[in-house]
């Protein structure tokens, strides 16, 4: 083997040692940064996380304030409508045309007038 050749296999073998080095150091810096992207991943989705709890939390308390507010109106609507409400007491004429009514209706729902 002449030194010409003895060199060129030399040069031939660092040259792969350089690129299969490259290689390494390409691989270990996509591991590097898929492992950032992980991290940052996971961060952000401790972070949503968060976020849906506080949303949560905030709007179950809106819900029962608007409901302690919907139950006080509506017994507030109640009071004032009771204490407000016309007596429906009928007076004794009126009194008197219902019995006869409802005597009639009974008569008729049994058969009574039938003879």
């Amino acid at each position: 083997m002449s030194g010409e050749e003895r060199a060129r296999q030399v040069e031939s073998a660092d040259a792969i040692r350089d690129v299969l080095a490259a290689e390494a150091e390409v691989r270990d810096k996509v591991e590097a940064c898929r492992a950032e992207l992980a991290r940052a991943l996971a961060a952000e989705q401790e972070r949503a996380r968060a976020i849906e709890q506080r949303t949560s939390d905030r709007l179950s308390r809106i819900h029962s304030h608007c409901e302690k507010r919907i139950d006080e109106r509506t017994d507030q609507l109640r009071d004032r409508a009771g204490s407000q409400a016309p007596r429906t007491e009928p007076d004794p004429a009126e009194r008197e045309r219902l019995s006869a009514a409802v005597a009639t209706l009974a008569e008729r729902l049994t058969g009574a007038d039938d003879g």
